[in-house]
């Protein structure tokens, strides 16, 4: 195959045409501050390191079928109703508004979620990972990531330190000795949460209350 790539601030980029497909790969990173990525001066020695990975990407694209590119005849995504019914199987609308002191929470369906905007809006679905958005009465919203049977996910990114800093092993109420969580909640406004719980991943990333709504989630199912 034939790639076009280039490196430099803020990261490095190839691209190349694969059977059927346009496929972009792109390496970057935020920055530093807000005038200065971790990549300045680097330039195209970085390619070095991640043409491996790139000609991996490029490799799965080359001897995938059309329907796991998505490039096939499209099956019925789930409809964003099928996402707001997940969301209230694992935590009912009712009880994320009692956990957060609130009068009522409604759980929305992400907008764009019937008409994707890019690969990863695609892709969740897919993949069938739920996204849990909802209202919240007289406060911000609310929203959390659900991988129902892949706590592998979360596992996973628990044990890379560079995706997890700045959190910590946590124990959540009710959770089993093999369940894992790692967290930085009491924060001083927002905190997270990364827990597994049975054999699904939970994520839920900068809000007040995560930790409270995570030993909610555990509460319900237990």
């Amino acid at each position: 195959m034939t790639a076009s790539a280039t490196c430099g601030d803020p990261g490095s980029e190839a691209s190349a045409v694969i059977n059927d497909a346009w496929v972009a790969v792109r390496v970057n990173a935020a920055g530093c501050n807000s005038d200065r990525s971790i990549y300045v001066g680097i330039g195209e020695s970085l390619l070095d390191h991640v043409a491996p990975a790139i000609t991996d990407v490029f490799a799965a694209v080359g001897a995938a079928a059309p329907e796991q590119l998505g490039t096939a005849p499209p099956t019925a995504s789930p409809a964003p109703s099928t996402a707001v019914g997940g969301c209230e199987s694992f935590l009912p609308a009712t009880l994320l508004a009692s956990t957060l002191g609130a009068n009522s929470a409604t759980y929305v369906a992400e907008k764009g979620a019937d008409t994707p905007n890019t690969p990863t809006d695609a892709a969740i679905p897919r993949a069938g990972l739920l996204i849990c958005a909802a209202e919240v009465a007289d406060q911000a919203s609310v929203g959390f990531f659900i991988a129902p049977q892949r706590a592998d996910l979360v596992t996973d990114q628990i044990s890379t330190t560079e995706l997890t800093a700045g959190l910590a092993d946590a124990a959540l109420p009710g959770a089993l000795p093999d369940e894992k969580a790692v967290s930085d909640c009491p924060g001083q406004y927002t905190c997270s949460e990364l827990f597994t719980m049975g054999g699904s991943g939970f994520s839920i990333i900068h809000q007040p209350h995560a930790d409270a709504i995570a030993a909610a989630i555990i509460a319900r199912a237990r």
